[in-house]
């Protein structure tokens, strides 16, 4: 395996629930960056030139990672998305999760594999994170 990265690790599970233990883990993320986004749109009355208020829209999590190391198990389940999966996102260096959240991967790419590892390395994906549960 190469040294860890940057960012915070996130751990992967099947289902839309993270259970409390890791014995149901199919993939260790890290250098995970998770980014937020919500559209606001000004309010007019009618025959009105000035806006009285301003509308929020949907929040939107968007994320990457820029390594994933996989259960031999599931590559296929973590890579093309066949499965909804939960994800826990911890700072590096912690044991505890952060966020929660159900996690859908959007696209990705595989580069510089070894073949002397057992576990399938995932690269610079990115993923789009709903239903979250900020822990603490």
């Amino acid at each position: 395996m190469s040294t860890p990265i940057e960012g915070l690790n996130a751990i992967m599970y099947l289902g839309t629930a993270c259970p409390p233990t890791t014995t149901d883990t199919i993939a260790l993320l890290q250098g995970v960056d998770l980014s937020w986004s919500q559209n606001k749109v000004p309010f007019y009355h009618m025959g009105s030139l000035n806006h009285y208020y301003v509308l929020d829209g949907v929040i939107r999590f968007d994320g990457s990672f820029r390594k994933a190391y996989t259960d031999n198990k599931f590559p296929g389940t973590l890579s093309l998305g066949t499965h909804i999966l939960c994800g826990s996102i911890c700072p590096r260096g912690a044991t505890t999760p952060a966020i929660l959240g159900t996690v859908k991967l959007t696209g990705g790419s595989l580069s510089n594999m070894a073949a002397q590892t057992a576990e399938a390395v995932g690269e610079e994906n990115s993923f789009i994170m709903y239903n979250l549960t900020f822990v603490g």
